[in-house]
């Protein structure tokens, strides 16, 4: 089995951007992003509070779509059943590491049989950006540079990927968080 992943900062970053700002371009939601709207500070410790509740009784708590796109990674695909099972392929935002995960990815599929030419379509498809890829954009960057340099909001992503960073391989040091992804 198969299972792709990014940094956790990385991953929170285009979650963030996408769903806080970019999808409340001319619109009013008030209730985007945990009723946080386009405070990164409110959405990581709303966050934390919601993941903490749903670590501690996930029976009990209710998922909503924000959760989908913040939670940890290593809380999907069973990931507390099948971790062993699966070849783990990192996604990297970096153009140079982005293609030297496809490349990687386009050697698993053909050692799996699949076909060339499904390959092909497959690595063209993902080879560009997608229309919501926020990787260039100024509110990244921006909301990049208030996380790693504020050592609270730090704090709570590390606390928050704790797992994610343990599990993948990932280091949690923001020294130079520009080069990392």
């Amino acid at each position: 089995m198969l299972l792709i992943v990014r940094d956790p900062l990385d991953r929170f970053l285009s979650a963030f951007v996408d769903k806080c700002i970019l999808d409340t371009l001319g619109r009013n939601i008030r209730d985007n992003c945990y009723g946080c709207g386009k405070d990164v500070a409110c959405v990581l410790k709303r966050l934390y509070e919601r993941a903490s509740s749903y670590a501690d009784n996930p029976a009990n708590s209710l998922v909503v779509h924000d959760d989908h796109h913040f939670f940890p990674q290593n809380w999907h695909c069973s990931m507390e059943k099948y971790r062993w099972n699966y070849h783990v392929l990192k996604y990297w935002s970096d153009p140079d590491r982005r293609r030297k995960t496809m490349n990687e990815l386009n050697e698993i599929l053909l050692k799996a049989k699949v076909p060339a030419s499904d390959v092909a379509t497959i690595s063209a498809q993902t080879e560009a950006y997608t229309n919501h890829s926020t990787v260039h954009s100024s509110d990244r960057i921006f909301y990049r540079d208030i996380i790693v340099s504020n050592a609270r909001l730090l704090q709570l992503l590390r606390s928050i990927y704790f797992h994610d960073y343990e599990i993948f391989g990932y280091s949690s040091s923001y020294a130079d968080a520009k080069s990392e992804f």
